[in-house]
């Protein structure tokens, strides 16, 4: 039967540490010290020692029974100021009682006046307060001044105050009352400490579950019984279009048509597979409904599928799949491509042709170019390098592209007019890769802007989104992309130009995904084609 602590550790003078096994349990035993003392002093003066309290030495009995009281009530000060140590009071709280109870004994002169039993409760109580064997050693305390009592009694009277069987009966019971009282001690002592593991460990789960949940690419939603948000993950957060959601916050608040999808999955605890659109020109999303509990009766884990990143994940397969192979037949085409135009080349330097002849020859020249020129862009997307990213202070980094861009441009076009919208957004990004994409954008928005004899205009936008996400927009005042061409147009060698590889957006939308940004064009009436990068990061408190 091993013993768990024997002194218990003395708590901080702050009161933080008032634990279930030190100061707590020695103020209840020093109030019932108090609550004792002065019943004996009081019954005894109310029956003037007779009947209840009949004692052989009226005298010892009274002051002692008086010196114990106003003793068991100043203890109440130091134990209030938590001074001395814990363990310094219990040892003095104990040698009062123990001496005081055992000269009360003595002076009564019997042990069927019940103060035995207030001093085994004394002994029970410093063997919970110190542990076993310390308690044990009260104990032996306590049988020694009784036997020494018995002995004084025998050398000074010429008789014992009491039996020796009785006080040995009275020893044991000590013993006895300091074994199981410490062994419960330990055991509550025990059970106490692992509930604590126990709850710290929970914590500690909780805490990891959180983190988890909170680094899921997937949305996750955590309803009560009664359908408000108890947590959300960041993912589900973007989704929602929200920065912060609060719990308890109703799920109707949140989305409208999340939220009748949860009670039409209550109604029949079935998944309906509809997607559904948490929010205003907001990505669709596929609703999963688990329940939490037996019955659902704690609860939901609801989990959001951007079907929209699903999508591009298949299409981006089947593109990659495809740039590989065409990849491939790029690289065996480029050798008879070169035999091709080195004879368009030997042919137009016959002087004998024709002049129709020559003419057909420029056309194979011509087309030879173009083909060559797809092969290259084939090659240059196969040969990608990886990205290597910096932060760019988009503001600095813009201004200095479109001066280095206005500089390239041929005096010989028409003009464009270029302006910005900057506020001091920053984004992770390869300089190269951003430099190659905007020039391809800007390109495209010089070629289809305008019109009606318009001069050609050049928007760029650097701000957060609604999410807080860094995003960067170039926007161009033609007619806008088509309704049915939109869902084609980043796709491989789409094009509506006769001159165009169908190669430029597609490879812009590779580059942006190697650096973890999307490109897409956005719906915007009234105005031009408006194409944005949104970034990965970092997120505008990130930046602030």
């Amino acid at each position: 039967m091993g013993e768990h602590i024997d002194n218990p550790p003395s708590p901080s003078p702050d009161g933080d540490s008032d634990t279930a096994f030190t100061w707590r349990p020695l103020r209840v035993f020093s109030i019932y010290r108090v609550v004792i003392a002065l019943g004996i002093l009081s019954i005894y003066l109310i029956t003037r020692g007779e009947n209840i309290l009949a004692v052989d030495r009226p005298s010892l009995f009274v002051g002692t029974a008086a010196i114990y009281a106003m003793v068991s009530v100043s203890l109440l000060v130091p134990l209030g100021l938590r001074q001395p140590s814990f363990t310094w009071q219990v040892y003095g709280q104990l040698a009062v009682d123990v001496g005081a109870l055992g000269l009360l004994i003595f002076a009564s002169g019997s042990i069927d006046n019940g103060l035995p039993t207030a001093l085994l409760v004394a002994v029970a109580g410093g063997s919970i307060l110190v542990g076993m064997r310390k308690g044990a050693l009260v104990a032996a305390v306590a049988t020694i001044m009784l036997f020494a009592q018995q002995f004084y009694s025998l050398f000074e009277l010429g008789q014992p105050a009491l039996g020796y069987s009785q006080v040995g009966f009275l020893g044991l019971a000590m013993f006895a009352t300091a074994v199981v009282g410490g062994w419960l001690a330990n055991r509550a002592r025990e059970n106490q400490a692992l509930a604590e593991q126990r709850g710290l460990d929970i914590e500690n789960l909780q805490a990891l579950n959180n983190h988890i949940v909170q680094r899921l690419q997937t949305g996750v939603v955590v309803l009560d019984a009664e359908g408000r948000v108890r947590l959300t993950n960041r993912a589900a957060r973007d989704l929602l279009g929200e920065q912060q959601v609060p719990e308890r916050t109703e799920l109707t608040v949140l989305s409208a048509e999340l939220a009748n999808a949860y009670e039409s999955w209550r109604q029949s605890w079935t998944n309906m597979e509809q997607p559904v659109s948490l929010r205003t020109s907001g990505p669709n999303v596929m609703p999963r409904f688990r329940p939490i509990g037996q019955g659902g009766h704690q609860g939901c884990l609801v989990f959001l599928d951007n079907l929209s990143e699903m999508q591009a994940q298949v299409q981006q397969a089947k593109l990659a799949s495809l740039g590989r192979l065409t990849a491939s037949i790029a690289h065996e085409i480029r050798n008879p491509l070169g035999a091709i135009s080195n004879a368009s080349q030997l042919l137009e330097e016959n002087e004998a042709l024709a002049t129709a002849d020559q003419r057909l020859v420029e056309i194979i020249r011509n087309q030879c170019k173009r083909l060559n020129t797809v092969v290259e862009s084939v090659l240059q997307l196969s040969r990608r390098q990886a990205a290597e990213q910096s932060r760019l202070n988009l503001d600095d980094w813009l201004r200095q592209f479109v001066h280095d861009w206005r500089e390239q441009q041929d005096p010989r076009l028409e003009s464009v007019e270029v302006s910005m919208a900057l506020s001091g957004a920053a984004a992770r990004f390869d300089p190269d890769h951003l430099r190659q994409i905007l020039e391809n954008l800007m390109r495209n928005a010089r070629e289809h802007g305008g019109g009606n004899r318009r001069t050609p205009r050049i928007h760029l936008v650097a701000d957060y989104d609604e999410v807080g996400q860094p995003f960067l927009e170039v926007q161009d005042n033609g007619a806008g992309v088509p309704e049915e061409l939109r869902e084609h147009l980043f796709e491989p060698f789409f094009t509506t130009s006769s001159s165009g590889t169908g190669l430029g957006l597609y490879l812009c939308r590779e580059i942006c995904e190697a650096n973890h940004a999307r490109l897409n064009l956005m719906e915007r009436e009234g105005t031009g084609a408006c194409f944005r990068i949104t970034f990965a990061g970092p997120k505008r408190e990130e930046n602030l």
